[in-house]
Order: structure tokens, then C-alpha cells, then sequence
């Protein structure tokens, strides 16, 4: 370990031998702190016989540069519209609220519609958040569209489901 104390505030930092000759930050106050190059091992004593090769030094590991990574969460990037009005119809950037749609439409359907609801309810309570977070994306009608079939068709078909579970009980 090299000891190395920060310009800045002084602090005492205990670096690893493999940073030696690099730069990097304080973990108190992140100023920048260039890390003396390793001392050299020592050489031969002063005693030893001139004739007797030096030993060669230990070989250095390569230094490791700390991995650069992409901030989290990533960054929304909008793509340029290829579509032109095409987005507003079929809004191919907001997935949830396209889905939430037609799940909502096809609640309609009697056995299914229950099943087809309770999700068209959910996506479109996504894809609306979604919408109003990014704008450009379009979709907010679906999103709307899913949220309003999805939760009158979960209270219809779950209130007839309820209502035929009970008097299926009744009549036994």
C-alpha cells in the first residue's frame, strides 16, 4: 500500500501498489490525487561484490483504469419520427398504452373478458405514466382507452362472475 495524503483536505488515503503513477479521486472531498510511483525495490547492499549481477526487479502488474459505466437510469433518447402522424394513431413507442387498447377492445368479449380486462387496466395505467413522462411518444387516447374498458368491463364481467357464483351456491 502507498500512503497518500490529499492536497485538499488533507486526508490520509492507503492506495493499492497497482494505482502507482496514476490519478484518481479523494473519498472525502473527490479532489484529484496523482499517486506517487512505486519505490524501488532496494538494490544490492552496499557490501555486495561488484562482480554479482544485480537481481532483476519483480515485474509490475499492468495497471487497471477503472471501468467507465453508463449512468443509471439510462437516459431517454428519442428517436426522430420516421412515421410523421402515424404515432399518434398507432403509438409504436409507448407499448403498454398499444396494448393496453386492444386488450381493452377485445374485453368486450364475454368469456375472455374478464380475463382480457384486469390487464388492459394495468397497461394502461402504465403507458399513461409513461406518456406523460415522455411526451413525444404519444399514446395517451389508448392509455385512456385501455384504463376506461379495462375497469368497466373488470367491475361488469367480475360482478356477473360474482353474482353467478352465488347463486350457483344458493340453489345447492
Amino acid at each position: 500500500m502507498i500512503e497518500v495524503e490529499c492536497p485538499n483536505c488533507h486526508a490520509k488515503l492507503n492506495v493499492p501498489q497497482q494505482y502507482a503513477g496514476q490519478t484518481g479521486k479523494c473519498k472525502g472531498c473527490g479532489a484529484a490525487v496523482t499517486v506517487p510511483a512505486a519505490a524501488a525495490p532496494p538494490g544490492p547492499p552496499d557490501w555486495a561484490l561488484a562482480d554479482e549481477p544485480a537481481p532483476p526487479p519483480p515485474p509490475m502488474p499492468p495497471a487497471a483504469q477503472p471501468a467507465a459505466y453508463p449512468p443509471y437510469p439510462p437516459a431517454y433518447q428519442a428517436r426522430p419520427s420516421s412515421a410523421g402522424g402515424m404515432d399518434a394513431l398507432i403509438p409504436t413507442k409507448n407499448p403498454n398504452a398499444l396494448i393496453a387498447y386492444y386488450l381493452g377492445v377485445f374485453s368486450l368479449i364475454p368469456c375472455l373478458g374478464l380475463i382480457l380486462a384486469i390487464p388492459a387496466l394495468i397497461l394502461g395505467l402504465k403507458g399513461l405514466k409513461f406518456a406523460n413522462e415522455h411526451p413525444e411518444t404519444k399514446g395517451k387516447a389508448h392509455a385512456w382507452v385501455g384504463i376506461i374498458m379495462g375497469g368497466l368491463f373488470t367491475l361488469i364481467w367480475g360482478g356477473l362472475l360474482i353474482m353467478f357464483l352465488v347463486s350457483a351456491i344458493a340453489h345447492q
